[in-house]
């Protein structure tokens, strides 16, 4: 029995020796391993790179820096409706941020003066300076004493932010009445898409016109030309037509050595009531093209003519 016993042994040995050969090797191996460990406490891991997303400006918006007349950036922010919008170049007053006036090259005050009936009576008038205000009042018909006290300018109010939103155009944050006014205009069509080209900016500046960063070229001329005060519009017209009977654009009138001949023509029409409602009859188109059947024009021919201009 004892002989069988082993003979079944061997047979099955025989049978399973291919399977219990590898085995018995493994577990020979995880021995060996478990009994001299791997010391890695001065092993560092590798360390993986984070990869990160650049944040890129959109290719509708251009911040590149230009030039008009100074320094003109593009500066904005977005809209909350969409992350890119309209943008639209400014003039660069060189104001630090974070002023209500950043956008603007005037002031506004409150004047006191005295009516006809020396009564005190008070307006709110835009101006570069406290001096300007007061000599503005005074070429309105305000009579001494006068005195001048800045006040805040108006912040842009809700429905013209929401207008801006809807539009999808962007704004600074610096936002105010009268900027958010001409960015709207020039967003509807009213007035040009490009900022005013360098000789407008200067007789502008001749002019103390006041207007804003945003204010575009067809805008700033409109302003400059019809809002310059009686004796300056009188001054530009005969500059205008001077330009026109010699073939030349308007340009800037402070340009001309003889420039002074236009105030003079300024000051010999301020007592012609006639000539001074025919020049009240003029848009700014006329100040481009000149109507050459108007009273006006035919006075300023006449003393240009005179006056070997």
């Amino acid at each position: 029995m004892k002989l069988i016993g082993t003979l079944i042994k061997w047979l099955l040995f025989l049978c399973f020796w291919p399977i219990a050969l590898p085995v018995w090797l493994i577990n020979r191996s995880k021995k060996k391993t478990s009994s001299n460990p791997i010391q890695t406490s001065n092993i560092q891991p590798t360390a993986i790179p984070q990869q990160t997303t650049a944040q890129t400006v959109p290719n509708d918006i251009d911040l590149a820096n230009f030039t008009i007349n100074i320094q003109t950036n593009r500066a904005v922010i977005p809209t909350e409706s969409k992350a890119v919008c309209k943008d639209f170049s400014f003039i660069d007053f060189g104001k630090p941020a974070g002023s209500i006036d950043r956008f603007v090259n005037f002031s506004e005050f409150k004047v006191s003066g005295k009516n006809d009936n020396s009564k005190t009576v008070y307006r709110t008038v835009q101006a570069l300076s406290e001096q300007d205000a007061i000599q503005r009042c005074l070429q309105e018909g305000l009579k001494q004493p006068l005195s001048a006290k800045l006040i805040a300018t108006p912040e842009a109010t809700e429905r013209q932010i929401d207008y801006l939103r809807d539009m999808d155009v962007c704004f600074p944050e610096e936002i105010n009445k009268y900027v958010a006014s001409d960015i709207i205009s020039r967003a509807v069509g009213e007035d040009s898409i490009e900022s005013p080209q360098p000789w407008l900016i200067s007789l502008a500046n001749n002019l103390h016109i006041c207007y804003t960063s945003y204010i575009g070229h067809d805008g700033l001329f409109r302003k400059t030309v019809m809002h310059s005060g009686a004796k300056n519009n009188a001054a530009l017209y005969a500059y205008a037509v001077d330009q026109n009977v010699h073939g030349q654009s308007f340009g800037n009138m402070f340009d001309v050595p003889y420039y002074n001949k236009y105030y003079s023509f300024a000051e010999l029409i301020q007592s012609d009531a006639s000539l001074m409602k025919s020049l009240a009859g003029r848009n700014s188109d006329d100040f481009l093209n000149p109507q050459k059947n108007t009273n006006i024009y035919k006075a300023a021919v006449k003393f240009l003519v005179d006056n070997h201009a």
